[in-house]
C-alpha cells in the first residue's frame, strides 16, 4: 500500500522488487514527495528527498549513471517551476537550468552519451 493516495504520478522500476513513486497530485494539488514501493511485501515508505516542484503527468527518464531526469508536467505553481528540470539521484534532488518556455507536455529521452533531449511543443533542448 502506498503512503498516500495520488494520481498523475510517475513510477519507475529500480529493480525487480522496488519501484520509485514520484510526485503526482491529490485533492490539495501537486505533491513533491517520493516513496519507495516494495512489491513483494506490498509496502511503501516515504523518502527523505522530495522534488523541488510538484508535478502531475510527467515521464522521468533514467540516465546512464542511474539517476532520473524529471521535466515538464502540470502543476499549480508559477510558470518557472514547469520549465525547470530536476535530477533525482541517490544523493538527492538537484535543480537544473530552466528551459526557455513552459512545456507541460514535454517528452524527455535519454541519449547514448549520458545526456537527455527534451522535446516540447515549440522547442527542443539538450540537457547536460
Amino acid at each position: 500500500m502506498m503512503t498516500r493516495p495520488r494520481f498523475g504520478h510517475a513510477m519507475v522500476a529500480l529493480d525487480p522488487f522496488h519501484t520509485l513513486v514520484m510526485s503526482g497530485g491529490d485533492s490539495s494539488g501537486a505533491l513533491r514527495c517520493m516513496e519507495l514501493f516494495n512489491g513483494p511485501f506490498l509496502y511503501s515508505c516515504p523518502l527523505s528527498h522530495c522534488l523541488h516542484f510538484g508535478r502531475i503527468q510527467f515521464n522521468p527518464v533514467r540516465l546512464s549513471d542511474g539517476s532520473f531526469l524529471v521535466a515538464g508536467g502540470f502543476h499549480d505553481a508559477p510558470a518557472l517551476q514547469g520549465r525547470t528540470p530536476e535530477l533525482v539521484s541517490a544523493s538527492g534532488v538537484t535543480l537544473l537550468r530552466p528551459i526557455g518556455e513552459q512545456q507541460p507536455t514535454m517528452e524527455v529521452k535519454a541519449l547514448h552519451n549520458g545526456m537527455a533531449l527534451a522535446i516540447g511543443f515549440y522547442s527542443t533542448h539538450h540537457l547536460k
